[in-house]
């Protein structure tokens, strides 16, 4: 059987199973690995459909999964240390000593760069708010910062640091895909980011 070009109107098609099935996983409040079997198994049948080979479809899926491992490894660590971080007390206590060292600073700049700095290390920006994130606001509105500006340098301090971070998920995503080394990738994210 010869193989058909996939058209735009299939892509579309599976692009909105998948964001269907994901809508339906959340509401339904169960797991998204069924979301994504799901549309994994939807667009194997469309590409089956247009002429590919089961096996070949399925090297190609362990392939990408293979490529990616180390990828995976850095997101379940980064579960991990997130969930450390929290079941330990460290975001109250951040908080309690955050109060006594907040003195004649600007508080806006030191959440700015204290936030780079976690994101840095820890690789993940989601990571970095809902830890050290939540602790810097707390203290934010203790010491009656208004809420807007606070959290833009908080959220702004995170994705920032997040983009360059070298263990960042996006990061070495992007450095797999393309197949350049990260030096190369931090001088043109640079040309984006410093402005």
């Amino acid at each position: 059987m010869d193989k058909k070009a996939v058209s735009v109107g299939q892509i579309s098609m599976m692009f909105s199973v998948m964001i269907a099935l994901i809508a339906i996983c959340m509401i339904k409040g169960i797991s998204l690995i069924y979301a994504f079997g799901g549309a994994i198994f939807f667009a194997s049948c469309i590409f089956i459909y247009c002429g590919y080979d089961a096996v070949s479809l399925l090297k190609m899926m362990w392939s990408g999964i293979h490529d990616c491992k180390s990828i995976y490894i850095i997101i379940v660590l980064m579960g991990v240390t997130i969930s450390i971080w929290l079941a330990s007390g460290i975001v109250p206590t951040i908080i309690y000593y955050g109060f006594l060292y907040i003195n004649n600073t600007n508080y806006l700049l030191a959440c700015f760069l204290l936030t780079c700095l976690i994101a840095i290390f820890m690789g993940t920006a989601l990571g970095t708010l809902s830890t050290i994130g939540m602790a810097l606001y707390g203290i934010g509105r203790g010491l009656m910062i208004p809420a807007p500006i606070l959290l833009g340098a908080i959220v702004s301090g995170a994705f920032v640091a997040d983009k360059i971070s070298p263990i960042s998920s996006l990061t070495n995503l992007t450095i797999k895909l393309t197949g350049i080394q990260y030096k190369d990738y931090l001088k043109t994210a640079l040309k984006t980011l410093i402005p």
